[in-house]
């Protein structure tokens, strides 16, 4: 089970790390993940990675139940969050009652509800582990000159963590975001909360090998309020009480904590703002597979807050015919999306990241993947912040603002050609060198054409059209 590792077999896997295997399944399974703290929270690691196989060793892949976990955890403690909700997960997987290691032919509605039962206790479990026995005195973040000691206080009824010398109060206020998914054989199972994702990558086309061509899709819910499912169904109970900004924020709307927002509707552990629609039930779907689906990605915001699935499948494949392991590919996946926001917005928010190379997949992706062993799993750095979901009064987002779907040019691919399409509709008034601004192929051109945009002008930009070029690949 992952909550009898010991701390040795952990290290030997991840190092310092929050990417947990079960050492036993190491090398048997087309699958590694990578996780990165980045740069906006220093040494602050949220982010979890867990994955295994289920129902023990099979010499066939298709007859091996694969189940992964990525976790994102915000707030106060929201590492913790993630690994208690994580750690639960995976072992609830694993348990024999459970029955998932035939997940294939267990019953669809049978199937979401023991998901949505584990989710459910993952959220207790936080709830119990952590609030009810904070911890009365802690450092945020952890690490690094801006560290300021903090105290627990009740106020308002709310538990606070009051500044000691300097810094700013803290609300008690945390969760994490989790993404799970199951592959047996053909089948595909994938339960989410919060804004954590998972992305099928497919072949188009007849051409296989080095030629082949890849396409990306979404198969997880996005859970927010630019969800139209999801703010109908805040509104209609919650609307009263919560405020939703044009971001997809969902906020309070008075009373002493008027102000706080929070990214995701759907959320593990959440206590103040589940008094305001957000709930820990996943979404849940099943599906099965094609002979032409590649990869599963499974992935943290950092991935998709700065790549679009086609894009980010696309570099994994490539990496994998290059010879890489899924591990090494995950690797490079994360390196070169913190390159991406640390280009745009100057920080990199954690970022982690699992590759899967599916057991149905007829093309030929690279000789390694299907000879050799993985040897053992996991690695890299931790994982980030949480600021980015929470905050305590209107205004600019903590660590940048968010880049959601926007399509981006790879920061090492600029073209220099004049085939960009005309600029977009812009309201006016808008700033002149903004609508120059706006003919770039991408962000890095910008820079060398000297032109520098604001924080604010940068968000009115991406609001409007300025680098969400329809035919940018």
């Amino acid at each position: 089970m992952f909550s009898s590792l010991s701390k040795e077999k952990v290290k030997a896997i991840g190092g310092d790390a929050r990417v947990y295997a079960d050492d036993s399944q190491i090398g048997t399974i087309e699958l590694g993940g990578m996780s990165n703290e980045g740069t906006r929270y220093g040494k602050l690691n949220q982010d979890w990675l867990g994955y295994t196989v289920i129902g023990g060793h099979h010499e066939d892949m298709r007859d091996r139940c694969i189940a992964c976990t990525v976790a994102d955890g915000h707030g106060l403690l929201g590492e913790r969050a993630a690994e208690i909700s994580g750690v639960h997960i995976m072992d609830e997987l694993r348990n024999p009652a459970n029955e998932f290691a035939d997940a294939r032919d267990m019953n669809g509605t049978r199937m979401a509800e023991r998901l949505t039962t584990i989710y459910h206790e993952a959220h207790d479990k936080i709830m119990k582990a952590i609030y009810e026995d904070p911890p009365q005195e802690l450092k945020f973040p952890p690490s690094g000159p801006g560290a300021a000691k903090h105290r627990l206080k009740v106020l308002n009824g709310t538990q606070v963590y009051l500044p000691v010398r300097f810094g700013e109060p803290k609300v008690l206020e945390l969760g994490t975001t989790a993404t799970t998914t199951l592959v047996h054989g053909s089948t595909l199972i994938v339960a989410n909360v919060g804004d954590s994702a998972a992305v099928l990558g497919y072949r188009v086309g007849s051409a296989a090998g080095p030629s082949a061509r890849y396409e990306g899709q979404w198969v997880t819910t996005r859970h927010w309020c630019r969800d139209e499912a999801e703010r109908r169904r805040v509104t209609e109970r919650w609307g009263k009480e919560c405020t939703i900004g044009e971001d997809g924020y969902l906020g309070i709307r008075r009373g002493p904590w008027a102000g706080f927002e929070l990214a995701v509707t759907r959320s593990l552990g959440h206590k103040l703002m589940a008094n305001y629609g957000v709930v820990p039930t996943p979404t849940v779907r099943k599906m099965g597979l094609r002979s032409t689906d590649a990869c599963l990605i499974v992935a943290s915001d950092g991935i998709w807050d700065v790549m679009e699935p086609t894009e980010a499948v696309r570099h994994v494949m490539a990496s994998l015919a290059q010879g890489m392991t899924p591990r090494e590919a995950a690797g490079e996946l994360v390196k070169d999306c913190i390159m991406l926001a640390l280009d745009l917005d100057g920080d990199a928010d954690n970022t982690t990241a699992a590759v899967l190379v599916l057991p149905t997949y007829e093309g030929s992706v690279c000789e390694s993947t299907r000879d050799g062993g993985w040897g053992r799993g996991g690695g890299g750095g931790g994982g980030g912040g949480g600021g980015r979901y929470l905050r305590r009064a209107r205004g600019a987002r903590g660590g940048g603002a968010r880049v959601g779907e926007v399509r981006f040019a790879r920061w090492f691919i600029m073209r220099n050609d004049t085939s960009s399409p005309p600029p977009p509709t812009l309201p006016a008034p808008f700033p002149r060198r903004l609508l120059s601004a706006s003919r770039c192929r991408d962000h890095v051109l910008l820079r060398l054409l000297g032109i520098v945009l604001s924080a604010g002008e940068r968000r009115v930009w991406r609001q409007h059209g300025g680098i969400k070029l329809s035919t940018m690949r």
